[in-house]
């Protein structure tokens, strides 16, 4: 998933010479952008973008100026009335759009992206715009576009709104399926499906369109409105009534569209739904990690109990780590089991030692928690110890040296601790 902006709100308020297609790119990705909604004719003025002027060597130049700057172009804009009903404007119109998909192919564009238009030459909404009519006129004039789509090996993207023919979810799917291509795709807009009589409703509209539209949306707009009057006004993201969490989680758990469906279910099924890795991960939420870290255990360790005789039967491997603390943490031993089929973690034993413990009877307690282990489960396979206090580390192997005990000492592959505490509640997560 990448983040983009539309190319010409960049340095929109700026004096012409900064509104320049290499200047705007070279913005764009300073404010962390790495990719851009490119509408040429408003990117790059006093050009009119007919088909004549779409040539090989201008989508070579937008194309050198993006990835100079490190950007790719997510959607090509073409927002033309497709439902135009003059005939020589409307084969114009067409001629336009197949223009746009040459060069988007050409640029490696994501997608040539659309709005559905109204029945009218003024392309504004009248009492025939959500009509059945008007939507056959439009699927009508739409489908050989997709066919030159097809052929250029391009997708195109509609985008629903409100004011327009496809003006919902259910809209959309009705052009879906009466085309029938792979390469007709879906730009989703939440903002753009509300008006007056809905926006109250918005949650259920949205969640309504995600699911419908899930497997056929290529990109996500995003905006926000405020309301004046009757009307709703569009404003930038953050700045009216929306609510971005189901949109976040939506996204999230849809980002790779490689992994299918089931894997996408068996990805989620591995966080515990109490966790901040949930909230943050999976739903989207901004939120600190405050109080219990494993709440899951916390509310229910029974659960993930088991007997000393069981954990015998099942562990195939043993693993002593070692902790070392100052007077305040302590110096912390545990031993961990390994099931045989590497499914489960079971935590067989642990010490913490507290106090000003010098190395010679630090390397003692040491030795007496790693004979209990081999007396209850057997020879460990290996320590892993704090790799920071080597010297502290000579101390131990000394002390079973000493006690002829044949167990290794390596240095602990030491990661962020969120890492860790992440490992652990998955583990939870999964009954493991």
């Amino acid at each position: 998933m990448q983040l983009g902006i539309r190319l010409h709100d960049v340095n929109s308020a700026l004096p012409p010479q900064a509104q320049t297609l290499e200047r705007r790119a070279q913005t764009a990705r300073e404010e962390g952008f790495s990719c851009v909604h490119l509408a040429l004719s408003k990117v790059i003025p006093g050009v009119t973008f007919d088909e004549c002027a779409l040539t090989e060597g201008l989508a070579m130049h937008v194309r050198w100026v993006l990835a100079q700057n490190e950007l790719d172009t997510a959607v090509l804009g073409c927002y033309l009335n497709l439902a135009h009903p003059d005939p020589d404007r409307l084969r114009n119109i067409q001629s336009r759009y197949y223009g746009h998909l040459r060069v988007a192919a050409l640029m490696g564009a994501g997608v040539v992206g659309t709005e559905t238009g109204a029945p009218n030459p003024e392309y504004k909404t009248d009492a025939a715009t959500h009509t059945q009519g008007a939507l056959d006129t439009f699927v009508r004039n739409l489908a050989p576009v997709v066919e030159r789509a097809e052929r250029l090996g391009v997708s195109l993207a509609i985008e629903p709104v409100w004011k327009h023919i496809v003006y919902d979810a259910d809209r959309a799917m009705e052009v879906l399926r009466a085309i029938q291509s792979p390469n007709l795709r879906i730009i989703f807009d939440p903002v753009n499906l509300l008006y007056a009589g809905n926006a109250d409703n918005r949650e259920r509209v949205i969640e309504h369109a995600m699911d419908t539209l899930a497997e056929h949306i290529a990109v996500v707009h995003l905006k926000d409105f405020t309301r004046e009057g009757e009307e709703l006004r569009a404003v930038a993201a953050g700045l009216g009534e929306m609510d971005y969490a189901p949109i976040l989680r939506f996204l999230k758990a849809r980002d790779n569209i490689n992994i299918s469906d089931l894997r996408k279910q068996e990805i989620i099924s591995q966080y515990d739904r109490t966790s901040i890795w949930y909230l943050r991960d999976i739903e989207g939420k901004r939120c600190i990690a405050e109080g219990l870290c494993y709440r899951t255990f916390a509310n229910n360790p029974l659960l993930f109990r088991i007997s000393r005789e069981e954990a015998k039967r099942k562990i195939s491997k043993i693993i002593i780590g070692v902790d070392f603390g100052g007077t305040g943490s302590g110096h912390s031993f545990v031993a961990t089991g390994i099931s045989r089929d590497y499914k489960d973690v079971i935590g067989l034993a642990s010490e913490r030692h507290f106090g000003d413990i010098d190395p010679t009877k630090l390397g003692e307690l040491f030795v007496d928690f790693v004979l209990k282990v081999i007396n209850v489960y057997g020879m460990p396979d290996v320590c892993y110890a704090d790799s920071a206090e080597q010297v502290l580390i000579r101390g131990l192997q000394k002390a079973l040296m000493n006690a002829k005990i044949l167990l290794i000492i390596e240095d602990a592959w030491k990661t962020v601790i969120n890492g860790r505490i992440r490992a652990t509640n998955r583990l939870f997560g999964q009954k493991r």
